[in-house]
């Protein structure tokens, strides 16, 4: 049984931080990438560049 579901999504985005460290993104574009790898469960999709509209 999960009780502490926070925990374990924390502890995920510590996991997937150093595959995105270094993509030269912005906080929120990491924020982004963070969820797409923590949602896949797969941190292979972090060097796949996202084509991303700035403004």
């Amino acid at each position: 049984m999960i009780t502490q579901p926070m925990e374990i999504e924390n502890r995920s985005f510590e996991i997937i931080y150093p595959y995105i460290k270094n993509l030269n993104l912005r906080d929120d574009e990491k924020k982004i990438y963070s969820r797409i790898i923590h949602a896949a469960g797969d941190v292979e999709y972090a060097p796949i560049r996202l084509k991303v509209q700035r403004r």
